[in-house]
């Protein structure tokens, strides 16, 4: 995920510097700069990175299939109330 390492947080006038700073994190979050130190803090061989997208894929297919499911559930449910 590409981000801008030049974002610096932005003093809006006279604002809390708690409001401030959680403003900031939430910005750099959505940014994904925390996630891309995060990956970058430590060397991760190539087959175990392959290996890791594979399952995220592969829970992400599982839930995308269970919440079908689901909602196919809840639609077969409501038709009969119909």
């Amino acid at each position: 995920m590409a981000y801008d390492k030049n974002k610096q947080p932005r003093f809006t006038g006279p604002e809390p510097f708690d409001k401030m700073l959680r403003r900031f994190k939430n910005k750099s979050e959505r940014a994904g700069i925390v996630k891309a130190v995060k990956d970058k803090e430590y060397f991760e061989k190539p087959s175990s990175k392959k290996n890791r997208k594979n399952q995220e894929l592969k829970r992400t297919k599982l839930n995308n299939k269970r919440k079908q499911q689901q909602a196919d559930e809840r639609r077969k449910v409501l038709s009969k109330w119909k």
